[in-house]
C-alpha cells in the first residue's frame, strides 16, 4: 500500500482527506460524501433524445448547440451526439487565448472527422490574461479563498455568453459536457462585497479588474443580462432570459455514463491521439494554478477530489487513487505562465498562502 507524506487521515472508502471543510469520519471512518452517496442514475440515450423536442415543428437546422472547451468531456460529447446519436450538432467555443497546445487539434478533429462545424466567439488574448492578473492582484488582500473567480470568471462568462447568444437566436437546447464525478464538498468562491472589494489596499487594480469586466460584458454581451449585474456579483456568470424558459441546458453525462477509461478508449478508437485527455482540464494553461489555490485555501484541490470521486464511484482502485493523488501532491508547479502575466514573484507567493 502507498504511503503518503505527509501522512494525512482520509475517508476509508473514498481517499477524501478529513482536513478539508465539513469532512469529519464517522464511526466508520467514511466522509460524509461516502455516507449520503448514492450512485448517478443514468437516464439513457432514449430520455436525452426526448429533451431535444422543441415545442414547435418549426425547421432548424440543428438539433442542439453543443459547448466546445477542448477537454475530454466536451469532445466525447460532440463524439458521442454525431458519430453515436446522428444528432446534427452545432459547436460552440469561446478563445480566451489562454488554451492548451492541444486545443486547436481537438477541435480541428470534431470538425473535420467528427463532422460538428464550431462557432468560435474570441475576446484578445492580452485583454484575457490582463483580466487575470488585474483580478489576481485585487483579491489578494482577501486570500486564496476568493481567489478561484479571479482565475475563471473571464472563461466561465465567456462560453455561457457565447452559447446562450446561438441558443436565444436559433432557438436551438444546449448539451454540456459536464461531468458525474465533479462534486465539490464546499463552496469555493467566497464572496467580496463590492464595497470591501473597491475599498482596499490594492483599490486600482480592482478598478482595473472591474473595467476589463465591462470590457469583456460589451465585447460579448449575454442575452437578457445587464453590465451592471454581471461586473459586480461574485462570479459574474450570466444566465438565459426569463423570456427564453423553453430552451434548456441539458447535461450530457445525466443520460450517458461517465466511465474516463471507456471514453478515451472509444475516442482512440475515433482516430484522435488521446493523451492530453488525459490530465484532466487539459485545454487550458489555469487549472493547475486553480487547483493550487485550492489546495491552500481548503487542504484538497479540485484534481484530488476528482480523484476520490472516482474511488467512490468504483472508477479507480483505491490502490490507482492513492497513486494518483501522490503524484498530484508531489508535483511541482510551474509557474511561468503567471510571470509572463507580469505577476512579481512575491504576488504569486501570496497567491498560495
Amino acid at each position: 500500500m502507498i504511503e503518503l507524506k505527509p501522512t494525512m487521515a482520509r475517508c476509508s472508502r473514498c481517499l477524501m482527506p478529513f482536513s478539508a471543510p465539513g469532512m469529519s469520519p464517522d464511526e466508520n471512518g467514511l466522509c460524509p460524501m461516502c455516507r449520503d452517496y448514492v450512485p448517478v442514475e443514468v437516464k439513457g440515450e432514449m430520455a436525452l433524445r426526448s429533451e431535444l423536442v422543441y415545442p414547435t415543428e418549426k425547421s432548424r437546422e440543428y438539433d442542439c448547440v453543443v459547448p466546445i472547451s477542448g477537454g475530454l468531456d466536451s469532445v466525447y460529447t460532440a463524439f458521442y451526439l454525431t458519430r453515436r446519436m446522428g444528432l446534427r450538432c452545432l459547436g460552440v467555443h469561446y478563445d480566451h487565448g489562454m488554451g492548451s497546445e492541444s486545443k486547436p487539434k481537438m477541435l480541428a478533429w470534431i470538425e473535420k472527422e467528427v463532422g460538428m462545424p464550431i462557432v468560435v466567439r474570441s475576446w484578445p488574448a492580452t485583454d484575457s490574461r490582463a483580466l487575470v492578473r488585474d483580478s489576481i492582484r485585487a483579491t489578494l488582500p482577501f486570500g486564496a479563498k476568493s481567489m478561484q473567480a479571479a482565475l475563471c470568471r473571464q472563461c466561465g462568462y465567456g462560453i455561457r455568453a457565447a452559447v446562450f447568444n446561438e441558443m436565444v437566436t436559433r432557438g436551438l437546447h444546449s448539451v454540456w459536457g459536464k461531468h458525474t464525478m465533479d462534486h465539490i464538498p464546499f463552496r469555493y468562491c467566497r464572496e467580496v462585497k463590492p464595497s470591501r472589494f473597491i475599498f482596499q489596499r490594492n483599490g486600482v487594480a480592482a478598478l482595473r479588474s472591474l473595467r476589463g469586466r465591462y470590457r469583456q460584458a460589451r465585447a460579448l454581451p449575454a442575452p437578457g443580462t445587464s453590465v451592471q449585474r454581471l461586473m459586480f456579483s461574485p462570479m459574474g456568470y450570466p444566465s438565459l432570459p426569463e423570456s427564453q424558459t423553453q430552451l434548456k441546458n441539458i447535461s450530457f453525462y445525466q443520460y450517458i455514463p461517465w466511465n474516463k477509461q471507456r471514453m478515451l478508449d472509444e475516442l482512440q478508437a475515433g482516430g484522435v491521439d488521446v493523451q492530453p485527455l488525459k490530465s484532466a482540464h487539459s485545454d487550458c494553461r489555469l487549472p493547475p494554478v486553480v487547483d493550487r489555490v485550492l489546495q491552500s485555501a481548503w487542504t484538497v484541490g479540485k484534481i484530488e477530489i476528482y480523484i476520490c470521486n472516482m474511488v467512490r464511484d468504483g472508477q479507480l482502485s483505491k490502490e490507482e487513487g492513492l497513486q494518483q493523488i501522490q503524484a498530484v501532491r508531489e508535483s511541482q508547479l510551474d509557474t511561468s505562465y503567471l510571470k509572463s502575466m507580469e505577476l512579481t514573484e512575491e504576488e504569486i507567493a501570496k497567491m498560495f498562502l
